[in-house]
């Protein structure tokens, strides 16, 4: 039997939850999938999974196709919810791969992107179903068994996508950690101050990009371990060599998908523990 989801709006807030039958537990897991230069991320939790961005998309290559469907696949017998951080194409060319392996799988996204053009544009050539996009605001909550991921949507400069990316917390009992698509430091400042960000294990922000994980974005989430989601010999230089530098600064052990390939990272109770 499928998942569902359900919603239930609380003030300008969402509780996100899952209702299930049958469901065969899976590991507890967090995994960077190498897909080039872009992003994807698959949360496994109690069950569920859930696959934030899922990389991008050229004439070339289908990161989708290619990377992330045989990712999931390799212990997903469902897609519970792709949870899309802003309109990119390096973090979201693969969603149409992605829906045809796993169809009706409900699609999160910030509603500061509704009236984004080249979205609608990608929303009407998914052929999504009526209600498979959610459009959520404020700050909200989606519910893994026991682990909860805090989802917050700043808001975003019209000529300045990643600034309106999804900032998410995912919270493993005594391990967190934190996302931020391609959030630039404007908006880790924004961030700051609103609620607790504190996580051992961070994704870099924007790829290892100068403008994202600023001192003051470090200095609030203390990471110990850091993942840099990024092409090999990309042409923007990421990971830039100042953000290295400020990882380092902090005493973060830094990894990186172009050179590892798969990260894969699993929650216990002294801490995250490295998966493979």
């Amino acid at each position: 039997m499928r998942a569902k989801i359900s919603i239930v709006t609380v003030s300008t807030s969402l509780l996100l939850g899952f209702a299930y039958q049958s469901v065969q537990p899976l590991r507890d897991q967090v995994m960077f999938v190498q897909v080039g230069q872009g992003d994807a991320t698959i949360i496994r939790s109690g069950g569920r999974t859930v696959l934030i961005d899922d990389g991008p998309v050229t004439d070339m290559m289908d990161a989708g196709e290619r990377y992330v469907v045989p990712a999931l696949r390799n212990g997903s017998p469902r897609l519970d919810a792709i949870l899309l951080t802003h309109p990119d194409l390096d973090h979201v060319g693969g969603t149409a791969a992605v829906l045809r392996a796993y169809p009706n799988t409900p699609i999160i996204i910030s509603s500061e992107f509704r009236n984004h053009i080249g979205l609608q544009d990608l929303l009407a050539r998914w052929h999504l179903k009526p209600g498979q996009v959610h459009w959520i605001s404020g700050t909200s909550w989606l519910r893994m068994g026991s682990t909860e991921l805090r989802i917050t949507t700043p808001p975003a400069d019209p000529a300045k996508d990643n600034s309106g990316s999804l900032l998410v917390r995912a919270t493993f009992g005594k391990c967190h950690a934190v996302f931020t698509g391609d959030a630039p430091e404007e908006t880790e400042i924004w961030a700051s101050h609103r609620f607790d960000w504190t996580a051992d294990l961070m994704k870099v922000g924007h790829h290892g990009s100068a403008t994202s994980s600023s001192n003051v974005w470090l200095a609030v989430v203390k990471p110990k371990i850091a993942v840099v989601s990024c092409g090999r010999n990309n042409r923007y230089g990421h990971p830039a060599a100042p953000t290295l530098a400020r990882l380092s600064a902090a005493s973060v052990e830094i990894r990186r998908t172009d050179r590892e390939g798969d990260i894969s990272y699993r929650p216990t109770d002294s801490g995250w523990l490295p998966d493979r």
